[in-house]
């Protein structure tokens, strides 16, 4: 093997015989076998008590690369707040087997959510078959699920010690996971384009005091276990950024597009009319005492651009009388609406809202032509586990963004897939 210069982190295509991936930056993407990616990264994640993600310092410390295999050591410091942990990673790929130990100490007591391996699949593997082996020594053969599954964990991938998936009939392959309880949930509820492994149960309580010297230790193991490989498989894997590439003799259908009203009054009119957006957003939180006058600035703005106005409603059983007097006020003054959002002030992911109340309290209180729909404010995950009665509304509505879980490029290019589903 011949050792790079460690002063220099770029990504890099590592190979073996079996398989080939993409590495920086102390983690792992694009893991390839007969043209297949069968895992789309595999990172150390800290979480701290709010779920937000502690970035790492990554240092170089091992790169030895040959043609059919690689090594490759590095030095984690995850600093912010109270937070200070470190941990030491060796990658190491041979033959048909890859490796990624981590081990970690805590420099300081602090609360986290999750400390390790987060492991994920592509979502292209739907309905791919699999054997799961649980930490009580029990199996399960069942398939990753086609349909976008609201359960977390997924039923059953939990309890988890090794996957063996079967992409087709000329390949399988085999993950063991060590030094925690790893389960998997289904990103596709936060329009990921992926299955996510994870450490650290979430039935268990969180957040969790982690004091000084604490000690972590995980492992990673994947392995080919059957395939008819060469060296041209790995022709498609690239260590270089992605790129983006525009048809510029090609057109497509541009959907409506609106605007978010600002807080502001209305500037730079002429500017946004030669944008011409289809519609502007009103969100009316009907449980907050300033509603009243965020509708006046709605008025300011939809007359100013002579464009009608997406209102979104956010109420819950007790702003009854909030809604009649926005009824007296709509009445007083009226405003041109394109379409009616009526939606829960508040959400939980175990609770279902209260539609029909919603939709039956905006019937009776409004008389429209206007479309009335309903959903959520947030990811689909929420309608998807407590799915609102569509025979009472007109359409369905959920936000999406690819950035719910990471904001790298790369992670963004690969959901784009399904924003556009």
């Amino acid at each position: 093997m011949s050792t790079e210069p460690l002063h220099i982190d770029v990504p890099c295509t590592l190979t073996t015989e079996a398989f080939s991936l993409s590495y920086a930056q102390g983690e792992i993407r694009n893991l390839k076998a007969a043209n297949k990616t069968l895992v789309q990264r595999i990172y150390v994640a800290v979480r701290d008590r709010n779920w937000g993600t502690v970035p790492a310092d990554i240092e170089l410390v091992t790169k030895e690369i040959s043609p059919k295999a690689f090594l490759i050591a590095v030095k984690a410091t995850h600093q912010q707040d109270d937070i200070h942990f470190v941990w030491n990673g060796t990658i190491i790929g041979r033959d048909e087997a890859l490796t990624f130990d981590f081990f970690g100490t805590a420099l300081s007591t602090f609360y986290n959510n999750r400390i390790g391996f987060c492991l994920l699949l592509p979502a292209d593997l739907a309905d791919t078959l699999c054997c799961i082996e649980h930490t009580d020594g029990t199996t399960t053969t069942t398939s990753l699920p086609l349909s976008i599954n609201a359960e977390q964990p997924v039923p059953p991938f939990s309890h988890l010690k090794a996957l063996t998936l079967f992409p087709n009939e000329h390949l399988r392959y085999r993950i063991e996971l060590d030094g925690d309880i790893f389960e998997m949930e289904d990103q596709r509820n936060w329009t990921d384009a992926s299955y996510k492994i994870y450490s650290t149960p979430l039935g268990l309580p969180f957040p969790v005091r982690v004091t000084e010297g604490t000690t972590f230790h995980q492992r990673i193991t994947v392995r080919i276990e059957k395939a008819s490989l060469s060296a041209a498989h790995f022709a498609s894997a690239s260590s270089l950024p992605p790129r983006l590439d525009f048809a510029l003799n090609r057109s497509l259908p541009i959907p409506p597009i609106g605007f978010g009203l600002p807080s502001t009054p209305p500037r730079d009119v002429a500017r946004l009319k030669l944008v011409a957006p289809t519609h502007l957003r009103c969100e009316l939180h009907l449980d907050t005492p300033n509603w009243p006058q965020t509708l006046e600035e709605a008025a300011a703005w939809t007359k100013a651009l002579a464009r009608p106005l997406e209102l979104a409603l956010l109420f819950s059983e007790n702003q009854l009388a909030q809604l009649s007097l926005l009824k007296k006020r709509l009445e007083a003054s009226p405003l041109p609406i394109a379409r009616w959002l009526v939606l829960p002030a508040t959400e939980s992911p175990q609770q279902a809202p209260p539609y029909s109340f919603l939709l039956n309290a905006h019937r009776e209180h409004f008389a429209s032509t206007a479309p009335v729909g309903t959903g959520t404010n947030s990811d689909f995950l929420f309608i998807n586990r407590f799915r609102p009665p569509m025979d009472r509304a007109d359409f369905l509505a959920f936000s999406i963004n690819p950035q719910v879980h990471a904001f790298d490029d790369l992670s963004l290019i690969e959901n784009l897939t399904p924003q556009r589903s």
